[in-house]
């Protein structure tokens, strides 16, 4: 007997996950438990969504900063 395999429209989701935790932030911005959890929500989504850092992804505020293009002038 074959394990059932979710199916969204055209596209065959893998019907469950392990539990090892492995977390990876993918390109949406959303932290995963491993990388098959972000194939799967990929997948339900339809979307491409790519691990873009090994671990979970950042949270909170960011402050970007500028250099100022002449540096010598004073600031």
């Amino acid at each position: 007997m074959q394990t059932p395999v979710l199916t969204i429209g055209f596209h065959l989701c893998a019907p469950q996950c392990n539990s090892d935790y492995v977390p990876v932030c993918g390109s949406n911005g959303e932290s995963y438990q491993n990388e098959c959890y972000l194939r799967q929500a990929a997948c339900k989504q339809q979307s491409e969504i790519l691990v873009v850092s090994e671990g979970s992804c950042a949270t909170g505020m960011y402050v970007i900063l500028k250099t100022p293009e002449n540096p010598r002038s004073g600031f």
